[in-house]
C-alpha cells in the first residue's frame, strides 16, 4: 500500500539490513526466522505473478516499474552478497536458494528489457514487448532499468557458474513475443508475462549484453570528456563465466565470426592507453582462462581457424606489448628492454606470458605447430627484456622461466630450424639466471632443470656451442656453493636426471666433469649440505661414466662414501 517511491526504498533498505544481520562476521550469531520473515517481504514480489500484479493505476505507468526494479535489484544484492561471502551468509544463502529458480526468469526479464532499451535501435524496439514497463511509458522507465542492471547482470552470473543454471529448462517453453500487425498495435500493448526461456536464449542474451558493454567501454574510453561504463568490468566477469566448454565456448553458441568480434573488443579494451590497470587485468585473467579452453572450439570448427588463433594470440600478448612497445617486432634474436618494467605493469606482463604458453598447449597438433614459433619468440624477447631490466621483480623473471619450459617441452627440436630458437632461449634464461643468481630455491627450482634441458637439446659441436656449455655448467656450479639448503638440492636433483639422460656421451662427461669436483666437495663440507642427494648424484655417476673413468673415479669416491657413514656409538660398558 505504500506509494511507489516509498516502496522503491524500502526494498533497498531491506536488502542492506538482510545483508548485514544475516553475517556471522565478528561472530555474531543470526536469527534465522527473522530472516525468513524478512525475506518473504522481498520475495513475494519478485515472483512472476507477483511483478505482474504489481500495479499502481491511479499513477503514472513507470510507477510500477520504480518499484519493480527496486525489488529485482535488492534480490540480485542479497545473492551477490550470499556468494562473494559464503563464509559469512551462509544462512542467507540456504533461505535464497529455492527462490533462485524465480529470480533468473525475472532477472533475465529485467536484462531483456534493459537490452532493448540500451542496444537496440529506436525503431527496431517498437516491436519489442516489455516485461517489466508498459511500451508507452519506455521514456521514464529507462532510468530504473538502467539503474538495476549492473548488479542484476552480477547475480545473474554468480548462476550461470552453478549447474543449476540449465535446471528446469527442458520442460518449459522459451516465451515468444507475439508480432504485431502494426507498430501501433505493439505499442498499444501491455508488458507480456515472464516465463522460462531456454538455456540457449539466455546465453545469448548475456553474450549479446557483453559485446554491448565493450563497445560502450571502447567508444566511450576514446572520448576526452569521457563518462563510465558501469557494466564493462561486470561484463567481463559474465564473460569469464560464459566462455567455458560447459556453457557457451561451442561453435553452435558461439559462431567464430561473432568470436574474432569478440576477441576483437577485448583487445581494443587491453591496448587502450587511457584504459584503468583494472579494466586490463581483467582482460588478462579472462585472456588466460581463453586460452587454455580453446582448443576443443578449434577442433570443432570447419576451417577458418588461422584467423581465429591469430586474434587470439594477438589478445593473449597484449599486455605484454603495452608494457614493452618495443617488442611488437618480433625477431629471433633478444633485444634488451627500452624502459624499467613498473610494478603495477608486471602482472599483467606475468598473465600475458601465462596465455603465451597456454594456447599452444590447448590446441591440437597442427594449428599448435603453426602458432608455436610465435608464441615462443614473444616470450624469449619478454624474458630478454626482463633480464635486461633491473626494475623486473623476481616474479616476472620466474614466469618467464616457467612459460618458456612450457612452451619448449612442446617444441620438436629434431627440425633444423629450431636449433636457432634452443639456442637464443639457453641465452635468455642464462642471462635470468644471472639475474637472480640463488636468489630463491622457487627461482632455481624452474631455472635449474630448464638450464639442463636446454644443455642436453643444444648438440656439442661448435666452438660456440662449447661456449655456451661452458656458461651453463659455471652457472650450475656456482648453485652448489649456495648456502640455500633447496638451491643446492635443486641442482643436484636436476643434475642426477640430466645423467640418466645423457650418461656416459661426450656432453655428459663434460659435464660430469665440470660438476662432480664441487659435487664431492659437498660431502666434506661442514653444515648446511645436501648430503644424501650429493651421494646420489655421485654414485650415478659412478654408474654411468665410461668404463675407462670408472676406476678413477670408484677410488676417488669410495672414501667420500665410507666418510658419510654413520655409526651409533657403542653401548656404554657395564
Amino acid at each position: 500500500d505504500a506509494e511507489p517511491p516509498l516502496a522503491a526504498a524500502g526494498c533497498a533498505l531491506l536488502s542492506r539490513y538482510l545483508i548485514s544481520v544475516s553475517s556471522t562476521a565478528r561472530g555474531r550469531q543470526v536469527d534465522a526466522i527473522a530472516i525468513r520473515k524478512l525475506l518473504v517481504l522481498l520475495t513475494k514480489i519478485v515472483s512472476r505473478d507477483g511483478l505482474q500484479a504489481l500495479q499502481y493505476p491511479a499513477l503514472s505507468e513507470h510507477a510500477a516499474t520504480m518499484v519493480r526494479t527496486a525489488a529485482l535489484q535488492a534480490a540480485a544484492q542479497l545473492q551477490v552478497a550470499a556468494v562473494h561471502a559464503p563464509e559469512h551468509h551462509a544462512e542467507l544463502a540456504s533461505q535464497l536458494t529455492p527462490w533462485l529458480f524465480e529470480l533468473r526468469s525475472c532477472w533475465m526479464a529485467t536484462l531483456c528489457d534493459f537490452a532493448a532499451l540500451e542496444a537496440v535501435p529506436k525503431l527496431a524496439r517498437r516491436a519489442y514487448r516489455p516485461y517489466l514497463h508498459a511500451g508507452t511509458a519506455a521514456a521514464e522507465s529507462r532510468h530504473h532499468i538502467a539503474h538495476a542492471a549492473p548488479v542484476v547482470l552480477e547475480a545473474v552470473v554468480t548462476l550461470v557458474r552453478d549447474a543449476a543454471w540449465l535446471d528446469e529448462r527442458d520442460a518449459k517453453e522459451e516465451a515468444q513475443a507475439p508480432v504485431a500487425d502494426s507498430v501501433a498495435d505493439v505499442a498499444s500493448q501491455s508488458q507480456q508475462r515472464i516465463t522460462v526461456r531456454s538455456a540457449e536464449a539466455d546465453g545469448g542474451l548475456l553474450l549479446g549484453l557483453c559485446c554491448h558493454a565493450l563497445e560502450s567501454k571502447a567508444a566511450l574510453l576514446a572520448q576526452a570528456h569521457r563518462a563510465d561504463e558501469p557494466l564493462c568490468l561486470i561484463a567481463i566477469s559474465a564473460l569469464k563465466a560464459l566462455l567455458t566448454p560447459e556453457r557457451y565456448l561451442t561453435p553452435q553458441a558461439v559462431p567464430p565470426t561473432e568470436l574474432l568480434l569478440l576477441l576483437g573488443q577485448l583487445r581494443a579494451l587491453a591496448v587502450q592507453p587511457t584504459a584503468a590497470l583494472e579494466l586490463r587485468r581483467k582482460v588478462a585473467e579472462l585472456a588466460v582462462q581463453l586460452m587454455g579452453d580453446v582448443g576443443g572450439y578449434v577442433c570443432a570448427i570447419q576451417g577458418g581457424e588461422s584467423a581465429l588463433l591469430g586474434e587470439l594470440q594477438r589478445l593473449a600478448a597484449a599486455p605484454l606489448f603495452h608494457a614493452l612497445p618495443h617488442l611488437a617486432k618480433l625477431s629471433t634474436a633478444p633485444q634488451s628492454v627500452a624502459g624499467p618494467i613498473s610494478e603495477s605493469e608486471a602482472p599483467l606482463v606475468c598473465l600475458a606470458l601465462h596465455a603465451l604458453s597456454a594456447l599452444p598447449a590447448s590446441l591440437p597438433e597442427a594449428p599448435k605447430m603453426a602458432i608455436l614459433p610465435t608464441s615462443l619468440l614473444a616470450v624469449l624477447q619478454a624474458a630478454a627484456g626482463c633480464a635486461a631490466s633491473a626494475s623486473a621483480p623476481q616474479q616476472l623473471a620466474d614466469e618467464c622461466t616457467r612459460s618458456l619450459g612450457e612452451l619448449l617441452a612442446l617444441c620438436d627440436v629434431s627440425q633444423p630450424s629450431a636449433l636457432a630458437l634452443l639456442h637464443s632461449a639457453a641465452e635468455t634464461v642464462l642471462q635470468l639466471h644471472a639475474r637472480s643468481g640463488a636468489a630463491s630455491g622457487a627461482a632455481a627450482s624452474l631455472s635449474v632443470p630448464l638450464l639442463f634441458k636446454l644443455a642436453q637439446q643444444v648438440p656439442l659441436l661448435t666452438d660456440a656451442e662449447a661456449q655456451l656449455h661452458g656458461r651453463v655448467g659455471a652457472a650450475l656450479v656456482g648453485l652448489l656453493s649456495s648456502a640455500e639448503h633447496v638451491v643446492q638440492q635443486a641442482a643436484l636433483r636436476a643434475f642426477a636426471s640430466f645423467l640418466h639422460a645423457s650418461g656416459a656421451s661426450a656432453l655428459g662427461v663434460k659435464y660430469m666433469r665440470a660438476m662432480l669436483p664441487d659435487v664431492a666437495a659437498l660431502l666434506v663440507r661442514e653444515g648446511g649440505t645436501d648430503r644424501i642427494d650429493a651421494v646420489k648424484a655421485l654414485l650415478l655417476a659412478c654408474t654411468v661414466c665410461p668404463a675407462e673413468a670408472s676406476t678413477s673415479l670408484l677410488s676417488l669416491a669410495l672414501p667420500l662414501f665410507v666418510g658419510c657413514l654413520w655409526l651409533p656409538p657403542p653401548p656404554p660398558g657395564p
